[in-house]
């Protein structure tokens, strides 16, 4: 069976390649999920992100993009499991982009909060951000077409 590293960070537990926490941060993150719904998202969020037509266009991104953080395999060379499938243009920003494929782009935990610090950083820096996520995923669809993915 493939293994791999729990994705909380800091932590070297080996575990089974479909898990994504160990034992001792299962509980952790569980509890982290839940308190963040129920005090930081809003509810339109919330609604949105349960509905059945962003679970489809999310699992159609995880297919078309393999599964993988494609920030880190197109700028490092690294294959690290997706968890999130995150909006380039925030779905606040334009809601006509939220179920837009072209407008998604799978990444780990550890890239989605480094990609959210710097959306917070200033205007410009999350339009330099943008950019640089939307040519990773132009990059990404070229590698793969090559080698006949």
């Amino acid at each position: 069976m493939l293994k791999k590293y729990c994705n909380h960070p800091g932590c070297n537990t080996l575990i089974d390649y479909n898990e994504k926490y160990c034992q001792k941060h299962k509980k952790t993150a569980r509890a982290d999920q839940k308190e963040y719904d129920m005090y930081m998202r809003d509810k339109e969020a919330k609604k949105f992100y349960n509905s059945k037509a962003w679970k489809i266009i999310r699992r159609k991104a995880l297919i078309k993009q393999q599964g993988i953080d494609v920030y880190l395999y197109v700028t490092q060379g690294k294959i690290v499991t997706a968890e999130h499938v995150h909006h380039i243009v925030e779905r606040s920003e334009d809601a006509s982009k939220a179920l837009d494929i072209d407008n998604l782009i799978c990444l780990s935990g550890s890239s989605h909060s480094m990609i959210s610090k710097l959306y917070k950083q200033s205007p410009e820096q999350k339009k330099a951000t943008q950019k640089l996520l939307r040519d990773v995923l132009k990059k990404y669809y070229k590698m793969t077409a090559q080698r006949g993915y």
